[in-house]
C-alpha cells in the first residue's frame, strides 16, 4: 500500500502543473477565437450603416496594416495554444491588436469614438483584455 502512495505522489505532481498549462492554453484560445471572430463583426455604427473590421480594412488606406493585425495574431494566438507553445509571446501580441485598433481610432477621428462602437468593436477588446490578463498568468 505505500508503494502505490509513493507511485501515485509523483504522477501526481508532474500532471498538476501541466493541467493548469493546458487550462490556460484553452482559455488563451477560448479568446484568440473571440479577437478573430470580432474581426468580422460590425465595430462601428453610422447613420444606420454597420461597418465590421474588414470593412475598416478596405477604407483605411496605409492603416490597414493595423486592422490586418488584429485576425493575423488572433490566429497565431489560436495556433500557439492548440500546440500550447510560444504562449507568452503570442497572446500578448493578439490581445494588444484590438486595443490599439481603438487607440488609433480614437487618435485619427480626435472625437469621442466610443459612442458610435459597436458590439464587434466591444468583443475584440474585451477578449484582447482578457489574453493580455491570462498572458501574464501563463508561467
Amino acid at each position: 500500500m505505500p508503494d502505490q502512495i509513493v507511485e501515485n505522489s509523483p504522477s501526481h505532481r508532474q500532471t498538476a502543473p501541466n493541467s493548469v498549462a493546458s487550462t490556460h492554453a484553452q482559455i488563451v484560445g477560448l479568446f484568440a477565437v473571440g479577437v478573430i471572430a470580432s474581426f468580422f463583426l460590425p465595430w462601428l455604427t453610422l447613420f444606420g450603416f454597420k461597418a465590421s473590421g474588414f470593412d475598416l480594412v478596405q477604407k483605411t488606406g496605409g492603416m490597414s496594416v493595423l486592422f490586418w493585425a488584429i485576425p493575423f495574431f488572433g490566429l497565431v494566438a489560436l495556433v500557439a495554444s492548440i500546440t500550447k507553445s510560444n504562449l507568452k509571446v503570442a497572446a500578448p501580441l493578439a490581445g494588444i491588436m484590438p486595443i490599439l485598433a481603438l487607440c488609433y481610432g480614437l487618435y485619427d477621428t480626435g472625437t469621442d469614438i466610443t459612442q458610435i462602437l459597436d458590439f464587434g468593436a466591444y468583443v475584440g477588446i474585451g477578449s484582447g483584455i482578457a489574453m493580455l490578463v491570462f498572458a501574464l498568468r501563463i508561467k
